[in-house]
């Protein structure tokens, strides 16, 4: 299933191919070799893009990391008598700006967050702390 946001990616990446496609066959290149050319520099920048969020997206895991921990391990203790709000707006105060907090999940205990237009899940069950990407 595609979200909004990865239909609005696909989207902006089909339009800059085809601006492209018509620069290079204005320019003499024909339609074969403009369009191979445009797909790579479309998806080219679309991996740089990811790259770049995947590196932010993994300086909030290490950062956070003690946090995340700590509260994964007070909820299982606690959570019949906290209320998972206060953990979230714990998450939420210690977020770098740029970084947009999604949703705080309870199985596993983790958070949700967006870095640009990729989306990131950071778990933290008993055993191991995670970082996912999100599709």
């Amino acid at each position: 299933m595609t979200t909004l946001a990865q239909a609005q990616r696909i989207q902006h990446r089909v339009a800059q191919h085809a601006e492209l496609m018509r620069k290079f066959i204005a320019d003499g290149m024909g339609r074969d070799a403009a369009s191979k050319k445009a797909l790579d520099i479309v998806t080219g920048k679309a991996n740089a893009e990811h790259d770049a969020a995947r590196a932010k997206a993994q300086a909030v895991y290490e950062s956070l990391q003690n946090l995340v921990c700590n509260l994964s391990d007070r909820w299982r203790e606690e959570r019949e008598y906290e209320d998972s709000s206060t953990y979230a707006d714990l998450i939420k105060s210690k977020l770098p700006e740029g970084i947009i907090f999604d949703q705080l999940t309870l199985r596993p205990f983790g958070f949700k967050f967006k870095v640009d237009t990729f989306r990131f899940h950071i778990q933290a069950p008993a055993t191991k702390y995670v970082l996912k990407p999100i599709a």
